[in-house]
Order: C-alpha cells, then sequence, then structure tokens
C-alpha cells in the first residue's frame, strides 16, 4: 500500500501466505534483481541549478527526473505565436520548496540552445513579448499584465524577470551566448503569485546568478 494507507480488509490475506523470514529468504535469492537499469542521479554534472541555489528547503522534483527542451517559448497571447520550435535538445529539472515568505512552490529550469548568432536577436525579443500581451478568449489566463524587470548588468549575457500574474507564474530569463535558461516559478496551489518585495527581487536575482554559475562551470559542484 502507498505510504501512510491503511489497506482494507478485503485486501489483506489472512493467513500471510509466508513468513517474513520466508520473505527475505526469496527476494535475497542471487537471481532476483531489478528489472530496468537505475536511473542516473538528476543533475550529475551540476550544470543546472542545485536546490540549495533556490532555497535551503528546496529538493528535486521527485515526480519530474531529468527531461529535455526544445521550444523556447515566447507566446503572449496574441497573433501570431513568436515560439521557437524545433531547438536542438537541452535539458530540464523540475523542484519544490518553499517562496521567500513561506508559500509552497514549484520551480523549472529549462536550458534552450538556440541557433548560433541568434542569442542577442532572442533575448531581445523575449524582453519584447514578455511586456504586456493579448487576452484572447482562446486562452487560459491573459497576458495583458505581465511586466518584466530587468536585472542588473553582469549577469550572463543580461538578465531580466518576467511576472506573468494571470498565470501565476514568475519567470527568470537568463542569456549565456547562443543558450538562454528560464527558471519559471509557480505556487504549488497554482493561486496568483506576486513577487515584488526587495526580499523577493534580491531572491531572484540570487537564482539568476547561480543559474549562470551553473551553467558556465563557475560554481562549485554540489
Amino acid at each position: 500500500m502507498p505510504a501512510g494507507v491503511q489497506p482494507s480488509a478485503a485486501e489483506v490475506l489472512t493467513p500471510t501466505p509466508w513468513s517474513e523470514n520466508g520473505l527475505g529468504a526469496a527476494l535475497s535469492d542471487p537471481a532476483v534483481g531489478p528489472v530496468l537499469a537505475p536511473l542516473p542521479p538528476p543533475n550529475a554534472d551540476g550544470k543546472l541549478l542545485v536546490p540549495a541555489d533556490v532555497g535551503p528547503d528546496w529538493a528535486y522534483d521527485p515526480g519530474s527526473r531529468e527531461s529535455s527542451t526544445g521550444e523556447f517559448v515566447m507566446d503572449n497571447g496574441c497573433t501570431p505565436d513568436h515560439s521557437i520550435f524545433g531547438l536542438a535538445a537541452g535539458r530540464a529539472l523540475g523542484y519544490t520548496g518553499s517562496l521567500p515568505d513561506g508559500t509552497r512552490a514549484t520551480g523549472f529550469e529549462g536550458e534552450y540552445r538556440l541557433p548560433a548568432g541568434t542569442g542577442a536577436k532572442t533575448m531581445q525579443d523575449a524582453r519584447t513579448y514578455a511586456r504586456g500581451g493579448c487576452d484572447p478568449a482562446s486562452k487560459d489566463g491573459g497576458f495583458s499584465q505581465d511586466t518584466v524587470t530587468e536585472l542588473p548588468a553582469g549577469i550572463g549575457d543580461g538578465a531580466f524577470v518576467e511576472n506573468q500574474p494571470q498565470q501565476g507564474g514568475v519567470r527568470v530569463t537568463v542569456r549565456v551566448g547562443d543558450t538562454i535558461l528560464q527558471t519559471d516559478l509557480t505556487r504549488a496551489d497554482r493561486q496568483r503569485l506576486t513577487l515584488s518585495s526587495d526580499a523577493d527581487r534580491a531572491w531572484l536575482q540570487r537564482i539568476a546568478a547561480a543559474m549562470v554559475a551553473r551553467h558556465t562551470g563557475a560554481a562549485p559542484r554540489g
């Protein structure tokens, strides 16, 4: 049974078909082994954020093993959709933890590998389309209230924070050459998210700096 769930009487075999010692002996048989190869640890090379970069109680999301990205989203609800599709696969990881005010939250960092020479232009496009979009009826949640906050120079080749209140998220975007890294933060309860206090802004800036340091290898592995 799942942890913390008590089985019902209808699901319990009485008497138990074997003893505890018998079960232990069966599982100790050298012929018994895993059917699938064990999964590698997430973020083995430390190139994406490690949980401590986000906060002291953050952890890798156990339900979100390392995956990949192939689409750089710049959809702001308007027509046309300026997202870039078919990119070379980048890496991605999920995280769970608490916002600075203690609210439970989830995070997702994605690596977007752009065609050579297009990083600067794409980053500028991302800034443009992140500043208030359209609210078409076909969309779940609008984009018109989206805002951009620039982060200080010196974080990679540029960095900004996109606030998406109608969609309940905040996105940290940084560029390193022709690679763009994004970390999306949302409340675990999916309610409206606002990160506008001085403490919030300082926290987001630290995350952006850590994203660059991990990606470039400037931060120690851990």
